[in-house]
């Protein structure tokens, strides 16, 4: 079956704005549920209790410097149990 994209957003904002977004993020994975809204698009997931979580970090030299890359990719199917193992320090 295809991937169906639901929704998808990309701006440039302040390091603070990004760390508010994320805690806000955190917040609503906490919950167990989140609705992505930019203007008239919304989507709401209900988020599973195990998540998969997939951090990655890359840097690629460019002529005008290095450009550093750091993706946070979130998955999971609901009642699926699994064991944490990653922490961030």
């Amino acid at each position: 079956m295809a991937k169906q994209v639901l929704f998808k957003s990309q701006e440039q904002r302040e390091r603070e704005q990004v760390g508010a977004l994320l805690l806000r993020l955190a917040e609503k994975i906490e919950t167990g549920q989140i609705a992505l809204q930019r203007g008239d698009q919304e989507v709401q997931l209900d988020i599973g209790q195990t998540v998969d979580v997939q951090l990655k970090a890359s840097k690629k030299d460019k002529k005008r410097g290095s450009r550093v890359t750091l993706k946070l990719s979130l998955k999971w199917w609901e009642g699926e149990e699994g064991e944490p193992t990653l922490s961030i320090g």
